[in-house]
């Protein structure tokens, strides 16, 4: 009788186990989806002051 609890323990333990297993994949996989959204923005945003820095320049250079 308490060796087929401890059984019923471990296997219930063990799917807990597994669910969080793929409940943290899961989560990995999202975190590093929106990582790479954060890291295309930010090349966005790097080339969109780059470009204000040029326009800067130019505008700089016709009033002298």
């Amino acid at each position: 009788m308490e060796l087929e609890s401890n059984a019923d323990a471990y296997k219930e333990q063990q799917t807990k186990v597994e669910q969080l297993t793929k409940s943290m994949s899961e989560q990995s996989d999202q975190l590093q989806k929106y990582q790479r959204e954060i890291d295309r923005l930010l090349d966005i945003l790097k080339e969109m002051e780059l470009e204000k820095h040029n326009k800067d320049e130019q505008i700089r250079e016709l009033h002298e």
